[in-house]
């Protein structure tokens, strides 16, 4: 086994033992030479490493990293990257909570018809779904 190879392993233990700063040092220093990992292994050091900055509170360096893996790196990492990023965006303006928008909504429809109850439901969706679009405009660079 490569030192590499040894290096990830060590940034996975550290992660599973809620070390994120440790996991985050190594899988740093693995990615400086991205070239001595396997595909599999360059992956799941990328992916990894996202989720340690994300546990760690870093959210800005885990939103970076995973635009970044939108456009490069195989397609399931970058199908991976395209359902983390919304969640990473979310986590990061919590100004109304989901369920906070849901209640509002859910309070201003008690007063209406089943028909009108279920419209009520659809809008709601549709403004979470902007607002999401929204954050992730947000985040497109120039």
């Amino acid at each position: 086994m490569s030192s590499q190879a040894k290096s990830l392993r060590n940034a996975l233990t550290a992660v599973k033992q809620k070390t994120f700063t440790e996991a985050i040092n190594l899988l740093e220093e693995i990615l400086q030479d991205p070239h001595s990992l396997s595909p599999s292994d360059l992956s799941q050091a990328q992916m990894t490493l996202v989720k340690a900055y994300q546990q760690n509170g870093a959210l800005e360096q885990a939103i970076a990293l995973c635009q970044q893996l939108l456009t490069q790196g195989d397609f399931q990492v970058q199908e991976w990257a395209n359902k983390a990023l919304p969640a990473l965006l979310k986590a990061r303006e919590p100004e109304i909570s989901d369920d906070e928008m849901a209640a509002e909504d859910l309070d201003a429809s008690q007063d209406l018809p089943k028909a009108g109850r279920a419209a009520a439901g659809a809008i709601a969706r549709y403004r979470l779904q902007k607002r999401l679009q929204t954050l992730l405009l947000r985040q497109v660079p120039p």
